[in-house]
């Protein structure tokens, strides 16, 4: 797995975000506790929170409030499953994803994998601004996370020996 800030960055790179948004939504996210809160220490992220760093990415500047990131991670289909437990269990399996929709607007999501499966009690309209991440992007972006380096807390050694 990969930390928040490699997280941060790859979202950032593949979705063409700017880096100091997606930075102030991770910090959020940490203040709310949907996020470790390690500072200086090298902690890889589990499933769901990697999961709400996504959606806060998606909901752009609305992201940065955990409030509304929650609901989001909490809106449910007609089978009872919750939009982060579809998001989590997408980045088992990638190749299954079609389209990622989020309605910014309103507190509604779409995910298209092979069968469309709506979230929350909104729907599109004409004017809804609607935020998507397509099936290759989003395995490009589990690729990344999944390969990401392994990281150590600390310095890196400058190979001197201190006195």
């Amino acid at each position: 797995m990969a930390t928040a800030s490699q997280v941060v960055a790859t979202l950032s790179r593949l979705l063409s975000i700017p880096h100091g948004r997606l930075i102030w939504a991770r910090d959020q996210l940490r203040a709310a506790r949907l996020l470790p809160n390690a500072q200086g220490q090298a902690v890889d992220l589990i499933p769901r929170q990697i999961s709400a760093l996504i959606i806060a990415a998606l909901l752009g500047e609305l992201g940065a409030y955990p409030q509304v990131v929650t609901r989001f991670m909490g809106l449910r289909n007609r089978h009872g499953t919750t939009l982060a437990e579809a998001i989590d269990g997408l980045q088992k399996s990638p190749g299954q994803l079609v389209r990622l929709d989020v309605n910014t607007d309103g507190t509604a999501a779409v995910v298209t994998d092979g069968d469309t499966t709506h979230y929350g009690e909104a729907d599109f309209d004409a004017v809804s601004r609607i935020a998507t991440v397509g099936g290759d992007k989003f395995k490009q972006l589990t690729e990344a996370i999944a390969g990401a380096p392994q990281l150590r807390a600390g310095r890196p050694s400058e190979g001197k020996k201190r006195r």
